[in-house]
């Protein structure tokens, strides 16, 4: 890009530059989302795994403290719910 302006004057039209820029700027704005959309995802997956992983091991808690008692994995549900 910065040997592109400098070769206005030596060939380049102002057209020239400008489309130039603009394609970067449409490629840049493309990478751009295409990270977002990826970070989003990963971070959807990471916080349903961690739900996940917390939910099994309080049951596995629960169930060897207390196995006859359910109303407490019920507890959990509506507070993972929330979260």
């Amino acid at each position: 890009m910065r040997q592109a302006l400098s070769e206005v004057h030596h060939g380049k039209s102002d057209y020239d530059i400008s489309m130039l820029s603009r394609n970067h700027l449409l490629e840049s704005e493309a990478c751009q989302e295409k990270w977002m959309q990826e970070l989003t995802h990963l971070q959807q997956t990471q916080k349903a795994e961690y739900r996940d992983w917390v939910t099994k091991g309080y049951e596995q808690m629960n169930d060897a403290t207390n196995p006859s008692e359910g109303n407490e994995n019920n507890k959990l549900y509506v507070v993972l719910e929330l979260w």
